[in-house]
């Protein structure tokens, strides 16, 4: 500390000395400070707001390299079936390998592989279980299983009040269920909105000797892998030995085969049994339900295995063999793909809505249209 008086100064050394307020009480110090934190308050703000601000625009860059990635993969997926496509895999590729459509229905699935499985057929999704009739256009149910034998379900059993519990019972009831032959009924929900109730039969016994069939049905069930029937030789004799082979996707209108909901081909053999491929004869056929008529020649001009169409997507084909005289029939469904009439909902316009066509995928599906 130095300190000065006059002309003559004395030195010595200790802490800083600070004299304040030498006339009065005041600190003058602080209130400086406080009034330069004052006037610094909006300069804080802003510096804040800047911060803040900093903060969001390091956020919404972020973000803009974040959609513009986006942009990326959207761009990758500019049709439908981009957009609505399924990726699959296996657990075990060696056994099974699994590819997907836009359709598939997305989930986990097992998949039991083997030489000795237990074979199920369903049919197409009916509307409940015990109200609505699967209807009856005469004759009798048979349900063939592989090689084991066929169980009949009489056409007298069958009535047009017949639902899809009554025919449940009347298959898992039947006398000839039993033995190697023995099958059971059951009733699923598959989830769907719209008819999510199918029939299932199911063999007691597992392996290809055992894959179940029905040759012949009366009701409106379809139990098809596609919406052409196998056909249906219970009218044929033994000594018919060619096989028929159907296959196609049909495309009549439903607004033509009626109520049923399927059309039926009948074709009738030749008057004299004759030999596929051989010779000059041919088979006619008719459809009802807005079908037409036609003949297929099956002698010289035709080569076993080979593949005619009918009619609207409709084809069949036969293999080497023969076929018996007699002018014995045999037929084939085609089931018409249901398309249901418009349920208006809020709909209050005076247009008409009309729908019609065949829908060939896999699973229900609603459009709604707004």
């Amino acid at each position: 500390m130095t300190i000065s008086i006059g002309n003559s100064y004395t030195s010595g050394t200790a802490g800083t000395i600070q004299y304040s307020a030498l006339t009065s009480d005041t600190n003058w110090t602080d209130l400086v400070d406080e009034l330069m934190q004052i006037e610094r308050f909006h300069i804080n703000r802003l510096n804040t707001w800047r911060e803040d601000w900093s903060t969001k625009i390091t956020a919404l860059q972020g973000l803009d390299a974040r959609l513009l990635v986006l942009k990326s993969f959207a761009g990758d997926l500019n049709t439908a079936d981009e957009f609505y496509s399924r990726s699959a895999a296996s657990s075990d590729e060696d056994v099974l390998t699994a590819t997907t459509a836009a359709f598939a229905a997305p989930g986990a699935h097992t998949v039991t592989v083997g030489s000795d499985i237990n074979h199920r057929l369903a049919s197409q999704g009916w509307a409940d279980e015990s109200t609505t009739a699967v209807g009856d256009s005469g004759g009798d149910l048979v349900i063939q299983v592989g090689t084991q034998g066929t169980i009949t379900i009489a056409d007298a059993d069958i009535s047009a009040a017949t639902t899809l519990q009554d025919l449940r019972d009347l298959i898992n009831g039947s006398p000839e269920n039993t033995g190697a032959k023995a099958i059971t009924a059951s009733i699923m929900h598959d989830g769907s909105n719209i008819n999510p109730y199918r029939l299932l039969i199911t063999a007691e016994n597992g392996g290809p000797a055992y894959t179940i069939l029905v040759p012949n049905n009366p009701t409106n069930l379809n139990f098809y892998t596609n919406d052409i029937s196998s056909a249906d030789t219970t009218n044929l004799t033994a000594s018919t030995t060619t096989a028929m082979t159907t296959s196609g996707s049909f495309t009549g209108d439903k607004s033509t085969v009626g109520a049923t909901g399927y059309r039926t081909y009948t074709f009738t053999g030749p008057a004299d049994q004759q030999i596929i491929g051989s010779g000059d004869w041919t088979i006619s056929w008719v459809g009802d339900g807005g079908g037409g008529t036609g003949t297929i020649n099956l002698g010289n001009a035709y080569t076993a295995n080979d593949t005619i169409e009918i009619e609207d997507g409709v084809f069949i084909s036969f293999d080497s063999g023969v076929f018996e005289g007699g002018n014995k029939t045999f037929t084939v469904k085609a089931f018409s793909s249901d398309i249901d009439a418009p349920e208006y909902g809020t709909w209050n316009g005076t247009a008409t809505v009309t729908s019609d066509g065949n829908y060939l995928g896999s699973t229900n599906k609603t459009f709604t249209f707004t």
